[in-house]
C-alpha cells in the first residue's frame, strides 16, 4: 500500500494523481475511473470499459434480423420508440 499523499484541487475541479500511485496502479493516461462520494471521503477506482465499436455492426445485424422475423417495419420500430419515450405522434 502507497503512503498518503496531498494533492491540490485546480479551479477546475481536477487533481493530479501522484506518479508513484500511478505506476503502483498501472494508471495510463486517458483511463476510466469511477467516482464514489461518501460523506468526506472521495474514491477512485480503475474499470475497464470494453470497446464496443466493433460490437455495434453485430448489435445492429441482430437488430435488422430479430425485426425481420417479427414482421417489423421502420415505422414500427419509430412508434414503439415514441411510445416508450412518451413521445405524442
Amino acid at each position: 500500500m502507497s503512503e498518503v499523499e496531498l494533492v491540490k484541487l485546480s479551479t477546475r475541479g481536477q487533481i493530479v494523481i501522484p506518479k508513484d500511485i500511478r505506476e503502483l496502479l498501472g494508471l495510463k493516461g486517458g483511463e476510466r475511473l469511477a467516482v464514489k462520494a461518501e460523506r468526506d471521503v472521495i474514491l477512485l477506482k480503475k474499470v475497464e470499459i470494453p470497446e464496443l465499436e466493433a460490437d455495434w455492426e453485430d448489435i445492429f445485424r441482430w437488430g435488422e434480423r430479430h425485426a425481420k422475423k417479427k414482421g417489423l417495419k421502420k415505422k414500427d420500430v419509430e412508434r414503439i420508440i415514441h411510445r416508450a419515450r412518451g413521445v405524442k405522434d
